[in-house]
């Protein structure tokens, strides 16, 4: 049995039962990663085909040396987060805790969460990160630049921000 990587590369040679056996392998996942985090289920299915067709879209982009689940469910997050960003009863600042598998989901309705006095508790350096990538919707490379910093510490400092947060949210005194 070849490794998904394996099987990645020679899809990108062009052997498309390379990306068949890719699918199966990933199909049930892919679904039931969505299934949970969608409560519509045309939006489960149109999503789930968006998925494989950005694969197949990005099959140049991909590299060897990563593992092929990760990269896919990447994948599967982006697409994901950009249906939120354009449906108008979601909050952006939710769209963290919606994606986030690991930890209780959080829905337009949650009235016993206030996000953005949950983001107030953060240190400072954290806050304004968090702020700008969630509730001014910022890029990292714009938050770069707007801060004078190196992208890839912003992207450092909002990664950590965002699980202090889910630390004050769930009470953890470890990541809070």
């Amino acid at each position: 049995m070849q490794t998904d990587e394996k099987l990645m590369v020679l899809y990108q040679d062009g052997d498309l039962g390379a990306f068949e056996e890719l699918y199966n392998r990933y199909t049930s996942k892919v679904y039931a990663y969505l299934r949970k985090r969608l409560q519509r289920n045309d939006a489960v299915e149109d999503l789930f085909q968006k998925v494989f067709l950005k694969v197949h879209e990005n099959r140049d982009k991909y590299n060897p040396e990563l593992l092929f689940a990760p990269w896919l469910f990447v994948i599967t997050r982006n697409i994901l987060i950009d249906w939120y960003r354009r449906k108008k009863d979601v909050a952006v600042e939710n769209i963290e805790f919606l994606l986030d598998g690991q930890e209780r989901e959080v829905d337009a309705g949650d009235q016993d969460l206030d996000i953005k006095a949950m983001i107030q508790k953060l240190p400072e350096n954290y806050r304004q990160m968090v702020e700008l990538r969630y509730l001014e919707e910022l890029d990292f490379e714009d938050i770069a630049k707007k801060l004078n910093i190196k992208e890839s510490n912003v992207r450092k400092i909002v990664s950590r921000g965002v699980i202090k947060l889910r630390g004050l949210i769930l009470g953890d005194k470890n990541e809070a």
